[in-house]
């Protein structure tokens, strides 16, 4: 890690689409992913996502990320990404060029494998909903690590990529036994290219719960476990009131990331501002909304800032302030700049 600390935006929604991220990519079809995304468009799909691709994110928003004091960004891609897998569309040129911006604008580049052959849950940022196969045949698996190494053996050397994320959010169902096997192979095959003071290799625990199966249990250097800390998907945080969900990163997961900072490197691979809409939120008016978004947003920093990096979710959302970096920094929900930090 050559800033020390990732202060990091994901780029969702950029080489991997999430219909939920810009609906309007979606008009007109009844796709519910990427991969019914690529169905629908048919013989005008290369274009579609090419164009999508060039104009989603450009170079004059890592410029914008670099004044801000973003040092690092988590680039997620599906695997046809590095492999056109029909009716996916390829486009290898597109993350090469997120790298090069990187190296540009010195931020450190995480490639994050968001989607697996085979998808590692049934989830849509799999690329494709309700196909969850990858724990079942070994193929599938086999194939992810195809992968990986491709990725390391294409960016030997290159000063913008930091850091490889060896699968997104794999689903509870899968056994912490078969996911340490592959992430291990994962871990061998990026260091057959890249060496470890130089990129360092991510697995994902995802939810809380099963840090403890992964953290500490990879053999190797510079490894980093993954951990999502988001408050408005379950019940326990659905519960709570406002100063409630302002406390809860320093109450609760503060010393969590403590305790398992003396057993091995973390990061918070996603977070947001999104309370969850309670009902409770539109009593609050204007003015208190925007004291919540920041007292959340404060708390947040601060207890991540104890990992070895946090990377807020995502970049750019169409319509939703609480998960977009440009909106909630225009908007006065985040701090204007985090280069205070450095």
């Amino acid at each position: 890690m050559k800033h020390g600390k990732w202060r990091g935006v994901n780029l969702g929604n950029w080489l991997l689409i999430e219909t939920w991220m810009k609906r309007s990519l979606i008009e007109g079809t009844n796709a519910r992913d990427e991969y019914t995304l690529a169905e629908a468009k048919g013989n005008q799909a290369k274009d579609f996502f090419d164009r999508h691709r060039e104009s989603f994110i450009t170079e004059d928003d890592f410029a914008f990320m670099q004044k801000w004091g973003i040092n690092a960004v988590r680039i997620p891609i599906g695997y046809w990404i590095v492999e056109p897998d029909g009716p996916y569309v390829g486009g290898i040129e597109h993350l090469d060029r997120a790298l090069d911006w990187c190296r540009k604008y010195n931020i450190d580049g995480i490639i994050d494998l968001h989607g697996a052959p085979g998808h590692q849950s049934g989830e849509h940022h799999s690329g494709r909903a309700r196909f969850f196969r990858w724990d079942k045949e070994e193929h599938y698996r086999k194939r992810t690590v195809e992968i990986i190494e491709a990725l390391a053996q294409r960016y030997v050397g290159h000063d913008g990529l930091a850091g490889i994320s060896l699968l997104n959010e794999p689903d509870n169902e899968i056994p912490a036994s078969l996911l340490l096997e592959y992430y291990q192979a994962g871990y061998e095959a990026v260091r057959k290219h890249l060496p470890a003071d130089k990129v360092a290799v991510i697995a994902e625990a995802h939810q809380n719960p099963r840090m403890a199966q992964f953290h500490g249990k990879l053999k190797g250097e510079n490894i980093a476990t993954d951990v999502h800390y988001y408050q408005c998907f379950w019940e326990e945080h659905k519960r709570l009131e406002l100063h409630e969900h302002i406390a809860y990163p320093l109450e609760r997961v503060l010393p969590r990331i403590r305790d398992y900072n003396h057993v091995g490197d973390q990061v918070v691979g996603e977070w947001s501002l999104s309370f969850g809409e309670p009902k409770w939120w539109e009593k609050l008016d204007p003015t208190r909304k925007l004291m919540a978004y920041q007292a959340f947003a404060t708390a947040q920093i601060y207890a991540y800032s104890e990992a070895c990096g946090w990377f807020f979710w995502s970049y750019r959302v169409e319509g939703w302030p609480a998960w977009s970096f440009v909106d909630a920094v225009r908007l006065g929900y985040l701090p204007q700049s985090l280069n205070v930090l450095e």
